[in-house]
């Protein structure tokens, strides 16, 4: 089996979620915790729970605004890496912590076996950032990234993205996903 970065581009797919179902699903998960669950809480934890291949996640999330020294305003790509091994992130609620602390391992303790197996994967949340450009007279009818985006690495990569009122989407490159089964069935669209 050839490596992955010498197979050329990737199969790409999309994910239709249901913000209704989502926010159902954050109800429900509510009753049973204490924590406030943000839909990415969701999304994350199903994502998790689909992708068999990966062993480490990483979330990359933007900056600004969150660090003391970074405007919320700041230019660049002020991005930063919180890895953390699939199988704790299976339940929303160790997600939402995770995301909170934007950190899990402490430094130089992250593992290097997944990703020199090619086991790690990304994923990362645009929907926050995604602004309309409606030129007036005009309706925007949807938001969503190109499959270029993933299509060309060659990491298991996901992007969560705004779709409209009711959807969201999972723009994905993933290898080994189940959406047959576990949370991501319950939130598709």
């Amino acid at each position: 089996v050839l490596p992955r970065f010498l197979r050329g581009v990737k199969r790409h797919s999309y994910i239709l979620l249901s913000r209704t179902k989502i926010n159902l699903k954050k109800e429900e998960l509510k009753a049973s915790h204490e924590n406030h669950l943000t839909t990415n809480d969701i999304i994350v934890a199903a994502l998790c729970q689909a992708n068999l291949r990966i062993e480490l996640m990483t979330q990359v999330t933007n900056v600004r605004g969150k660090v003391k020294e970074l405007d919320a305003l700041d230019g660049g790509n002020l991005l930063q890496e919180s890895p953390f091994p699939r199988k704790a992130a299976l339940d929303p609620n160790n997600v939402s912590k995770i995301s909170r602390e934007r950190k899990y391992y402490d430094a130089n303790k992250i593992p290097i076996v997944p990703s020199l197996l090619g086991r790690k994967g990304f994923f990362s949340n645009w929907s926050s950032v995604q602004k309309s450009l409606q030129v007036e007279g005009t309706t925007n009818v949807i938001e969503m990234p190109p499959p270029t985006f993933v299509a060309i690495l060659h990491s298991d990569v996901a992007v969560i993205f705004s779709m409209d009122e009711e959807h969201m989407g999972i723009l994905h490159n993933y290898e080994k996903i189940v959406t047959t089964s576990g949370l991501i069935r319950d939130i598709i669209a």
